[in-house]
């Protein structure tokens, strides 16, 4: 029997579309609308959009923690100063 024979009969089970999914076949399910998936997740987008602000907002203090060893001597500082050190404790190396 086909579809309209069915309809005609009342034999026909299935419901017309309605709303949005009657006027544009790509808003049905599995349809090539981009604005139902954005609507579904827009929670995920918003939730990722805030923990990469706080990753900048972390990064930028770690910058600014970084900025306090400049207050420390360099390693080729501490390389010239080993020998004086060395001399002032009084340790020598084993190999020696």
């Amino acid at each position: 029997m086909g579809l309209d024979k069915g309809i005609e009969y009342g034999k026909e089970k299935r419901r017309k579309h309605r709303g949005a999914k009657d006027i544009d076949p790509a808003y049905r399910n599995h349809g090539e609308s981009t604005r139902g998936y954005d609507d579904r997740t827009y929670k995920y987008r918003k939730a990722e959009q805030e923990a990469n602000e706080k990753y900048k907002d972390w990064e930028e203090d770690l910058e600014e923690e970084d900025d306090d060893w400049d207050d420390y001597p360099s390693y080729s500082e501490e390389e010239e100063n080993w020998e004086e050190y060395k001399e002032r404790r009084g340790d020598y190396d084993l190999k020696e």
